[in-house]
Protein backbone atom coordinates (compact mmCIF):
# COMPACT_ATOMS: atom_id res chain seq x y z
CA UNK A 1 0.00 0.00 0.00
CA UNK A 2 2.94 2.39 0.36
CA UNK A 3 2.41 2.72 -3.48
CA UNK A 4 -0.69 4.58 -2.81
CA UNK A 5 0.65 6.79 -0.25
CA UNK A 6 1.90 10.51 -0.76
CA UNK A 7 4.81 11.71 1.44
CA UNK A 8 3.62 12.89 4.23
CA UNK A 9 0.78 10.49 5.23
CA UNK A 10 0.27 7.94 6.96
CA UNK A 11 -1.50 4.32 6.37
CA UNK A 12 -3.58 2.20 9.50
CA UNK A 13 -4.59 -0.63 9.99
CA UNK A 14 -6.56 -0.63 12.43
CA UNK A 15 -8.12 -4.05 14.25
CA UNK A 16 -11.02 -4.25 17.01
CA UNK A 17 -10.41 -6.40 19.61
CA UNK A 18 -13.05 -7.54 22.65
CA UNK A 19 -12.74 -10.00 25.16
CA UNK A 20 -14.87 -10.61 27.84
CA UNK A 21 -13.66 -10.75 31.29
CA UNK A 22 -14.05 -12.75 34.32
CA UNK A 23 -11.61 -12.73 37.39
CA UNK A 24 -9.65 -10.97 35.45
CA UNK A 25 -8.72 -12.93 32.74
CA UNK A 26 -10.29 -13.83 29.07
CA UNK A 27 -12.64 -16.48 29.07
CA UNK A 28 -14.16 -16.55 25.38
CA UNK A 29 -14.80 -14.31 22.49
CA UNK A 30 -17.81 -12.53 21.75
CA UNK A 31 -19.19 -13.51 18.52
CA UNK A 32 -19.25 -10.66 16.05
CA UNK A 33 -22.87 -10.36 15.81
CA UNK A 34 -23.35 -9.18 19.41
CA UNK A 35 -19.45 -7.49 19.34
CA UNK A 36 -20.99 -4.98 16.60
CA UNK A 37 -24.36 -4.71 18.45
CA UNK A 38 -22.39 -3.71 21.79
CA UNK A 39 -20.13 -0.87 19.54
CA UNK A 40 -23.28 0.45 17.68
CA UNK A 41 -25.24 0.95 21.21
CA UNK A 42 -22.00 2.90 22.72
CA UNK A 43 -22.22 5.08 20.04
CA UNK A 44 -25.65 5.05 19.39
CA UNK A 45 -25.94 5.85 23.61
CA UNK A 46 -23.34 8.90 23.39
CA UNK A 47 -25.71 10.72 20.42
CA UNK A 48 -28.54 10.12 22.42
CA UNK A 49 -27.18 11.88 25.65
CA UNK A 50 -25.81 14.24 23.19
CA UNK A 51 -29.40 15.09 22.35
CA UNK A 52 -30.83 14.53 25.62
CA UNK A 53 -28.62 17.60 27.11
CA UNK A 54 -29.81 19.97 24.00
CA UNK A 55 -33.23 19.07 25.64
CA UNK A 56 -34.38 18.54 22.18
CA UNK A 57 -37.98 17.39 21.96
CA UNK A 58 -37.52 15.52 18.69
CA UNK A 59 -36.16 12.32 17.93
CA UNK A 60 -33.09 10.93 17.49
CA UNK A 61 -32.53 11.21 13.43
CA UNK A 62 -29.99 8.32 13.38
CA UNK A 63 -27.12 10.52 12.91
CA UNK A 64 -23.78 8.99 14.07
CA UNK A 65 -20.68 10.68 13.26
CA UNK A 66 -18.07 10.24 10.38
CA UNK A 67 -15.39 8.12 12.90
CA UNK A 68 -18.20 6.57 14.54
CA UNK A 69 -19.33 5.40 10.74
CA UNK A 70 -16.50 4.65 9.73
CA UNK A 71 -15.40 2.30 12.82
CA UNK A 72 -18.41 0.36 12.49
CA UNK A 73 -17.53 0.13 8.58
CA UNK A 74 -14.45 -1.34 9.63
CA UNK A 75 -15.80 -3.78 12.58
CA UNK A 76 -18.09 -5.29 10.11
CA UNK A 77 -15.76 -5.69 7.57
CA UNK A 78 -13.25 -7.39 9.65
CA UNK A 79 -16.07 -9.40 11.39
CA UNK A 80 -17.50 -10.57 8.22
CA UNK A 81 -20.66 -8.76 9.13
CA UNK A 82 -23.41 -9.18 6.83
CA UNK A 83 -25.86 -6.78 5.21
CA UNK A 84 -28.99 -8.45 7.06
CA UNK A 85 -27.00 -8.73 10.39
CA UNK A 86 -26.22 -5.09 9.71
CA UNK A 87 -29.56 -4.08 9.41
CA UNK A 88 -30.70 -6.27 12.40
CA UNK A 89 -28.71 -4.90 14.26
CA UNK A 90 -29.43 -1.11 13.35
CA UNK A 91 -33.22 -2.24 14.52
CA UNK A 92 -31.87 -3.55 17.63
CA UNK A 93 -30.42 -0.77 18.60
CA UNK A 94 -32.99 2.00 17.25
CA UNK A 95 -36.09 0.10 19.02
CA UNK A 96 -33.96 0.20 22.09
CA UNK A 97 -33.27 3.77 21.89
CA UNK A 98 -36.79 5.00 20.59
CA UNK A 99 -38.09 3.78 23.53
CA UNK A 100 -35.50 5.54 25.85
CA UNK A 101 -35.25 9.34 23.91
CA UNK A 102 -37.02 8.52 20.81
CA UNK A 103 -36.39 8.25 17.53
CA UNK A 104 -37.86 9.71 14.07
CA UNK A 105 -40.39 7.56 12.78
CA UNK A 106 -39.28 8.23 9.36
CA UNK A 107 -35.51 7.01 10.25
CA UNK A 108 -37.32 3.78 12.10
CA UNK A 109 -39.43 3.18 9.09
CA UNK A 110 -36.11 3.12 6.39
CA UNK A 111 -34.55 0.89 9.29
CA UNK A 112 -37.69 -1.45 8.98
CA UNK A 113 -37.34 -1.42 5.47
CA UNK A 114 -33.75 -1.93 4.93
CA UNK A 115 -33.86 -4.89 7.67
CA UNK A 116 -37.47 -7.03 5.10
CA UNK A 117 -35.52 -5.93 2.06
CA UNK A 118 -32.24 -7.84 3.77
CA UNK A 119 -34.17 -10.53 4.71
CA UNK A 120 -35.85 -11.28 2.00
CA UNK A 121 -32.46 -10.98 -0.19
CA UNK A 122 -30.58 -13.34 1.77
CA UNK A 123 -28.92 -15.38 -0.74
CA UNK A 124 -29.22 -18.32 2.09
CA UNK A 125 -31.25 -19.25 4.82
CA UNK A 126 -31.50 -16.15 7.18
CA UNK A 127 -31.58 -18.51 10.13
CA UNK A 128 -28.06 -19.14 8.73
CA UNK A 129 -26.68 -15.70 8.58
CA UNK A 130 -28.33 -15.13 12.21
CA UNK A 131 -28.21 -17.60 15.12
CA UNK A 132 -31.15 -18.48 16.56
CA UNK A 133 -30.48 -16.35 19.80
CA UNK A 134 -30.19 -13.16 17.30
CA UNK A 135 -33.70 -14.01 15.76
CA UNK A 136 -35.08 -14.38 19.03
CA UNK A 137 -33.85 -10.81 20.10
CA UNK A 138 -34.81 -9.45 17.06
CA UNK A 139 -38.62 -11.06 16.76
CA UNK A 140 -38.76 -9.92 20.84
CA UNK A 141 -37.85 -6.15 19.72
CA UNK A 142 -40.07 -6.07 16.75
CA UNK A 143 -42.69 -7.33 19.52
CA UNK A 144 -41.70 -4.78 21.70
CA UNK A 145 -41.83 -2.07 19.27
CA UNK A 146 -45.77 -3.14 18.60
CA UNK A 147 -46.90 -3.02 22.31
CA UNK A 148 -44.91 0.49 22.51
CA UNK A 149 -46.89 1.54 19.33
CA UNK A 150 -50.12 0.33 20.82
CA UNK A 151 -49.82 2.38 23.97
CA UNK A 152 -49.11 4.93 22.15
CA UNK A 153 -51.99 4.98 20.19
CA UNK A 154 -54.38 4.08 23.22
CA UNK A 155 -52.84 7.97 23.84
CA UNK A 156 -54.06 8.71 20.50
CA UNK A 157 -55.55 12.11 20.93
CA UNK A 158 -53.34 14.09 24.09
CA UNK A 159 -50.00 12.70 21.74
CA UNK A 160 -51.19 13.42 18.48
CA UNK A 161 -53.84 16.18 18.69
CA UNK A 162 -55.37 16.82 15.83
CA UNK A 163 -55.25 20.81 15.62
CA UNK A 164 -51.44 20.45 14.67
CA UNK A 165 -50.75 19.02 11.18
CA UNK A 166 -47.46 17.85 12.16
CA UNK A 167 -49.21 15.89 14.58
CA UNK A 168 -50.82 14.13 11.46
CA UNK A 169 -47.74 13.45 10.07
CA UNK A 170 -46.21 12.28 12.92
CA UNK A 171 -49.40 10.01 13.26
CA UNK A 172 -49.00 8.88 9.76
CA UNK A 173 -45.56 7.77 9.94
CA UNK A 174 -46.20 5.95 13.45
CA UNK A 175 -48.84 3.81 11.76
CA UNK A 176 -46.53 2.58 8.45
CA UNK A 177 -43.77 1.57 10.89
CA UNK A 178 -46.10 -0.27 12.72
CA UNK A 179 -47.71 -1.47 9.67
CA UNK A 180 -44.47 -2.65 8.59
CA UNK A 181 -43.72 -4.90 11.80
CA UNK A 182 -46.57 -7.32 11.06
CA UNK A 183 -45.36 -7.23 6.89
CA UNK A 184 -41.57 -8.38 8.37
CA UNK A 185 -40.83 -11.77 7.71
CA UNK A 186 -38.87 -13.01 10.84
CA UNK A 187 -40.43 -15.12 13.27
Amino acid sequence: SSDLLKPGQIFFEVHFVSERKALGRVTSWEDPFTEHWKIKRQFVRHEANLLRERSSNRGWHGQLTSEALDLLHQHSLQNGITNLQRAAIDWLVNNEYNEKVGVDSQYLLRSLEQLDEQWNQCPVDPDHELRKENVKKLVSAINSYQDWCASVLEKLRDIYPATQKRSHEQLAMLLKCYHKTFALSPS
